[in-house]
């Protein structure tokens, strides 16, 4: 079986900064430019969303609305908006921005892909499984490099009862990206609950320890990558995070 991974650039030297004086340093970034730079705005939403401030993010992303006419900016606004309201628990809402976002047709692939991935997760989160599958299914389309959809995927089927269906998508999701252990997760709950997949899906049992041996090696590259001096966060790129789902 054939694995991709994914780990963080190694960061450069730099002098940390506390979250407060990283705060003010946006905060003074925005002042200077009068509040009219949209980039500004998605800096400090972006540090908003990290350090788990919803609200205020939210509120950056509403300024982001007023100030962008551009469609594919205005897309972007709507997918983040979605993804703040999943931090909430709120799927209708999410799912709802979702579709404004869809009907912008945005051109950035990655923009596309989670706009699709999100609304088929907001709608298996709110019961509607058979709706979701057909986003979920474009998402892998769009890109299927990306593990997210795959999961997703799984977790439908799932959910419909589809168990060795459900696996698959697992262990897809797992070979796409190793260092996103939720598949595997999912892969050995389900094998636990149904072991009767051992008999429909005779490669399974191999196949799981594989995904095993692939993330413990995501995970240990990871962990080297950690050791190595951190770069200063006001250095970071500055761009809104789609991790979700």
């Amino acid at each position: 079986m054939h694995f991709k991974y994914t780990i963080n650039e190694t960061p450069s030297d730099g002098k940390a900064l506390t979250g407060t004086e990283l705060e003010e340093a946006l905060l003074a970034e925005l002042k200077k430019a009068k509040g009219a730079r949209a980039e500004s705005w998605w800096n400090l939403a972006r540090f908003y969303q990290m350090t788990g401030n919803h609200r205020e993010s939210q509120h950056c992303i509403d300024q982001i609305m007023t100030l962008e006419k551009r469609p594919e900016e205005l897309a972007a606004c709507f997918l983040a908006s979605g993804q703040l309201a999943e931090c909430r628990d709120d799927f209708e809402f999410a799912a709802d921005q979702y579709r404004q976002a869809l009907a912008l047709e945005p051109s950035d692939t990655d923009t596309w892909y989670f706009i699709h991935n999100n609304l088929g997760y907001s709608l298996l989160k709110i019961g509607r499984v058979s709706d979701a599958v057909s986003y979920l299914e474009l998402a892998a389309q769009i890109d299927p490099d990306r593990a997210n959809a795959y999961k997703n995927l799984g977790l439908c089927q799932q959910s419909l009862g589809n168990y060795p269906e459900a696996a698959m998508f697992y262990v897809s999701a797992t070979q796409v990206n190793a260092s996103d252990d939720r598949s595997l997760g999912h892969l050995e709950e389900l094998m636990e609950g149904h072991p009767e997949l051992a008999v429909d899906l005779p490669r399974l049992p191999d196949q799981i320890e594989a995904c095993r041996a692939a993330v413990y090696y995501a995970h240990a590259q990871q962990a080297e990558q950690l050791t190595q001096p951190q770069q200063n966060p006001a250095e970071q790129p500055r761009k809104w995070s789609h991790r979700w789902n």
